[in-house]
Parts: structure tokens; C-alpha cells; sequence
């Protein structure tokens, strides 16, 4: 997917998307980008940080061949971005096509991991 994606533009992988052309390629519904800001709200993440959730976002919409970044990726991303780094933990709740997906997450020697 993400050489046709990419096909002349220079860019071959999904970690090379920055600034521009990181928003042509992982455009969000108002949802997941409400998601997305009261996440780095929630747990006061940067803007560099807010760059490689869209990047993993991208990654796992592909991996799942989704042309679209969906809630559930960005929540997917957000978990392993607050795994990276240490983060008081709280849950993160993202509304899928299938319902509801709730990700608990619970302290373990200042960080966080799914339960």
C-alpha cells in the first residue's frame, strides 16, 4: 500500500511523512481527530508526539489494508506511545464501528500497560 501511496514522491515508508505531507496522507474524521486532541489533553503530549501517533496511525491502517486512520488505530498508536513513555496512567475509551473499545491501563514502575 504504501508504495503505491507514495509513487513519485520521494517518500517510500510512513516514518519518512512530515509536516505537509503528513496531513495529505493520514487525513481524520472530526471523531478521531476530537479523539486524538483530548487524548494529548488527557495525558499532555507534544506536538512531536502528536507527528508519530499519525505515523503509527498510518502503519496500522495499513497493516489492516484501511484506506482511512479509523478511531481504533489512533487509540491503538496512543496505547503504544503511552507505553513509551512514563505517563500517569488513566483509560482511554474510542468508539469503533463494531461499538465501544475501552483500553484500561494500570501503573507498573512509572509507566503504563494494557490490561
Amino acid at each position: 500500500m504504501q508504495l503505491s501511496r507514495y509513487k513519485g514522491t520521494g517518500i517510500t515508508f510512513n516514518s519518512e511523512l512530515s509536516g505537509k505531507s503528513l496531513r495529505t496522507h493520514v487525513r481524520l474524521d472530526q471523531e478521531t481527530s476530537d479523539l486524538l486532541q483530548q487524548s494529548f489533553d488527557h495525558f499532555g503530549l507534544s506536538v512531536r508526539a502528536h507527528d508519530r501517533i499519525l505515523k503509527i496511525s498510518r502503519t496500522i491502517a495499513d497493516l489492516e489494508q484501511s484506506e482511512d486512520v479509523r478511531k481504533d488505530h489512533i487509540a491503538e498508536a496512543l496505547q503504544y506511545r503511552i507505553l513509551d513513555k512514563k505517563i500517569s496512567c488513566r483509560r482511554l475509551k474510542a468508539r469503533t464501528p463494531s461499538g465501544y473499545v475501552q483500553f484500561d491501563l494500570i501503573p507498573r514502575r512509572d509507566s503504563c500497560i494494557p490490561r
